[in-house]
């Protein structure tokens, strides 16, 4: 049935307050190009400074990206504006080359930390890699739309 006006701002935050975009298309297909857009995207969902993320993503890019089963990454930077980590999942509509490998990845968990989230850091970490292992057969399907994205997400956001 139709959804009343109220119920309508229920579903809109409830889906604001999952961090999830499914099928970016990207511009151009590079790791560079796909690191702006997930900054971009981080910062408008978590309402942040979206140069600070910037910085953050191209660091953690180059240097500590994690990718788990060719397909995903996970990313972090820190801000100043959060008090709690947060992650935001996201998908691209065509696999990104990535790294010395050239990883075709196509699934990006981007983690904003709090300055100084050291330990929380590392526990949401363990979290995002636990879901993305445990759903690895899955990916193709749950990466298509924001509801499959969320299923990642409320394991890693637990």
């Amino acid at each position: 049935g139709e959804l009343n006006y109220e119920e309508e701002i229920v579903m809109l935050t409830l889906l604001k307050k999952k961090n999830v975009v499914a099928n970016i298309e990207l511009d151009e297909n590079s790791e560079l190009e796909a690191l702006k857009v997930i900054a971009n995207r981080a910062a408008t969902k978590l309402d942040v400074a979206e140069q600070e993320l910037k910085s953050g993503f191209f660091a953690s890019g180059a240097q500590d990206a994690i990718i788990i089963g060719d397909e995903a990454v996970i990313l972090h930077a820190t801000s100043s504006a959060i008090a709690h980590p947060e992650a935001v999942i996201m998908s691209f509509a065509a696999p990104v080359l990535w790294g010395d490998d050239n990883s075709r990845v196509d699934i990006a968990v981007a983690i904003v930390l709090p300055v100084d989230a050291d330990d929380e850091y590392q526990n949401m970490l363990n979290n995002a890699r636990v879901a993305i292992s445990d759903h690895i057969e899955e990916l193709d399907s749950l990466k298509g739309s924001n509801a499959g994205l969320k299923t990642l997400w409320k394991e890693i956001n637990r």
